[in-house]
């Protein structure tokens, strides 16, 4: 399962454009399956781009109440990615929760563009939750070579 952070739906450049386009075809061709947040769904609702409208994902996540295990999960997620800061900008705790709600629900790839926050983060995450974090890019050329060994 393959989560996807909002900003993957209006990347600036052309390559991770195209390559969601390409991760989208997949999906819709039932190769991957692909999981966003509930918060992203009602991001994308409002934003401009075709590949955001398109808003093929027909899996979200649901808010909950977490346990106290998962609370103790997400400020881990938290000091991981933002320190030991006490105050965090709206976009910054969706960041948070998406790591959170990605490892929660067993996905295997976090597709993101966010580079100051996460994908700088990827070789922690990978080794603390089995998160594998990529660009768009990189989750397509992943899903091509592992559909040409199995053929």
């Amino acid at each position: 399962m393959i989560f996807f952070d909002s900003c993957t739906f209006h990347a600036p450049q052309e390559a991770e454009k195209e390559a969601m386009c390409g991760l989208l075809k997949f999906k819709e061709e039932g190769i991957i399956v692909g999981i966003i947040s509930y918060k992203v769904d009602r991001e994308l609702s409002r934003a401009p781009s075709r590949i955001a409208r398109k808003r093929v994902y027909k899996i979200y996540t649901i808010p909950l109440n977490l346990t106290e295990e998962e609370r103790e999960i997400k400020t881990e997620i938290r000091r991981l990615l933002f320190s030991d800061r006490q105050s965090l900008k709206t976009n910054e705790m969706n960041d948070v929760d998406n790591v959170f709600e990605a490892q929660k629900y067993g996905c295997r790839y976090f597709v993101t563009l966010d580079n100051k926050h996460i994908l700088s983060k990827g070789k922690y995450i990978k080794k603390r939750f089995h998160l594998i974090v990529v660009t768009p890019s990189e989750c397509l050329r992943e899903i091509k070579e592992y559909i040409e060994q199995e053929e």
